[in-house]
């Protein structure tokens, strides 16, 4: 559960980076970050999907 906030804070921290400090940000600022953070989320699948196809089967 630990490791589930950490990776949550570090995407919101890295959309926090690119929109700088502001209340409502504007469509055009927010998109690149939500992008961001949709390319880390398909990264840590495959990441994952490799972890669990180099298991040893039983």
């Amino acid at each position: 559960m630990r490791l589930a906030s950490a990776r949550v804070a570090l995407f919101g921290a890295l959309v926090n980076s690119r929109i700088g400090r502001t209340d409502h940000p504007a469509p055009q600022d927010l998109s690149p970050a939500i992008r961001l953070v949709f390319l880390g989320v398909a990264a840590m699948a495959v990441v994952m999907i490799a972890a669990v196809a180099t298991m040893p089967r039983n």
